[in-house]
Protein backbone atom coordinates (compact mmCIF):
# COMPACT_ATOMS: atom_id res chain seq x y z
CA UNK A 1 0.00 0.00 0.00
CA UNK A 2 1.30 3.18 -0.75
CA UNK A 3 0.03 6.61 0.67
CA UNK A 4 1.18 9.85 -1.40
CA UNK A 5 1.79 12.08 1.80
CA UNK A 6 1.75 15.01 -0.20
CA UNK A 7 -1.74 14.94 -1.01
CA UNK A 8 -3.26 13.05 1.85
CA UNK A 9 -2.66 13.00 5.87
CA UNK A 10 -2.26 10.16 7.71
CA UNK A 11 -4.76 10.27 11.06
CA UNK A 12 -3.75 6.79 13.62
CA UNK A 13 -5.75 6.36 16.39
CA UNK A 14 -4.37 3.51 19.33
CA UNK A 15 -6.52 2.02 21.96
CA UNK A 16 -4.10 1.08 24.02
CA UNK A 17 -2.63 -1.92 25.91
CA UNK A 18 -6.09 -4.75 25.90
CA UNK A 19 -5.74 -8.26 27.68
CA UNK A 20 -7.41 -9.80 25.65
CA UNK A 21 -8.99 -10.17 22.02
CA UNK A 22 -12.09 -9.00 20.84
CA UNK A 23 -10.92 -5.61 20.93
CA UNK A 24 -11.25 -3.29 17.83
CA UNK A 25 -11.18 0.70 16.43
CA UNK A 26 -13.39 1.16 13.29
CA UNK A 27 -14.83 4.85 11.67
CA UNK A 28 -18.32 5.24 12.15
CA UNK A 29 -18.32 8.38 10.00
CA UNK A 30 -15.95 11.02 8.15
CA UNK A 31 -17.99 14.27 7.13
CA UNK A 32 -16.44 16.55 5.00
CA UNK A 33 -16.65 20.16 4.76
CA UNK A 34 -14.46 23.29 3.44
CA UNK A 35 -11.81 23.41 5.11
CA UNK A 36 -11.70 20.24 7.83
CA UNK A 37 -12.55 16.32 7.20
CA UNK A 38 -14.17 15.38 10.78
CA UNK A 39 -13.82 11.51 11.73
CA UNK A 40 -15.98 9.62 14.28
CA UNK A 41 -14.63 6.81 15.38
CA UNK A 42 -16.25 3.54 17.04
CA UNK A 43 -14.49 1.54 19.61
CA UNK A 44 -15.52 -2.16 19.25
CA UNK A 45 -15.67 -3.74 22.75
CA UNK A 46 -16.07 -8.01 23.20
CA UNK A 47 -19.16 -8.72 24.89
CA UNK A 48 -18.59 -9.93 28.51
CA UNK A 49 -20.12 -13.44 27.76
CA UNK A 50 -17.63 -13.31 24.14
CA UNK A 51 -15.05 -16.31 24.09
CA UNK A 52 -11.74 -14.01 23.24
CA UNK A 53 -8.55 -15.26 23.15
CA UNK A 54 -5.97 -14.96 26.33
CA UNK A 55 -3.40 -12.52 24.71
CA UNK A 56 -2.25 -8.85 24.98
CA UNK A 57 -3.39 -6.64 22.16
CA UNK A 58 -2.80 -2.90 21.08
CA UNK A 59 -5.64 -1.87 18.40
CA UNK A 60 -5.15 0.48 16.01
CA UNK A 61 -6.60 2.18 12.79
CA UNK A 62 -4.82 4.04 9.75
CA UNK A 63 -6.86 6.61 8.10
CA UNK A 64 -6.26 8.63 4.88
CA UNK A 65 -7.81 11.84 4.63
CA UNK A 66 -7.40 15.09 2.20
CA UNK A 67 -4.22 17.24 2.76
CA UNK A 68 -5.15 20.71 4.01
CA UNK A 69 -7.68 20.21 6.36
CA UNK A 70 -8.71 20.80 10.06
CA UNK A 71 -8.86 16.99 11.11
CA UNK A 72 -11.63 16.76 14.30
CA UNK A 73 -12.02 13.89 15.67
CA UNK A 74 -14.93 12.75 17.52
Amino acid sequence: LSIDLEKHDLLVSFLGEKTTGGYDIDVEKVKFSTNSSEVSLKEIVPEKTAMVTSVITTPYIFVTLPKNKTIVIK
